[in-house]
């Protein structure tokens, strides 16, 4: 009986391990975009780069109005990329708002990887 314990209690660790070495393929579901990626919506808008660090630029888009009432910096979720923005972005650039989306490293055209320290970083560069 208390080998059994034993093995039940390995066991128990080894997942335990297992789900915590892989957990940010759990978390994130990034959409990674070739830098030749051509944006295509039917409003105005620019795309942006912010150089970060040495060899990191992340990748953003503007997306502009005539006598905007003031700027939405939008930081989509854990998933995919800003490839899909506009349908969000349209939510304030109907009621007069510039809004500008911007994906993270490592997602859509952003290089770099992850990391939450320099995530905070990088969003204060592109505040700023």
């Amino acid at each position: 009986m208390t080998a059994t314990f034993i093995y039940i209690i390995a066991g128990y660790a080894l997942i335990i391990i297992l789900v915590y070495v892989i957990q940010e393929k759990f978390i994130f579901n990034p959409e990674k975009l070739k830098q030749d990626f051509l944006y295509k919506y039917d409003v105005p808008f620019k795309e942006l780069f912010f150089d970060v660090e040495h060899g990191v630029r992340i990748n953003g888009l503007h997306f502009f109005v005539k006598n905007q009432l003031g700027l939405i910096l939008y930081f989509h979720g854990n998933a995919r990329s800003i490839k899909g923005g506009a349908r969000y972005a349209k939510d304030f650039y109907r009621y007069q708002y510039d809004v500008v989306l911007v994906d993270y490293r490592g997602l859509g055209k952003s290089n770099g990887r992850r990391a939450e320290k320099a995530m905070y970083n990088d969003l204060q560069i592109v505040y700023n």
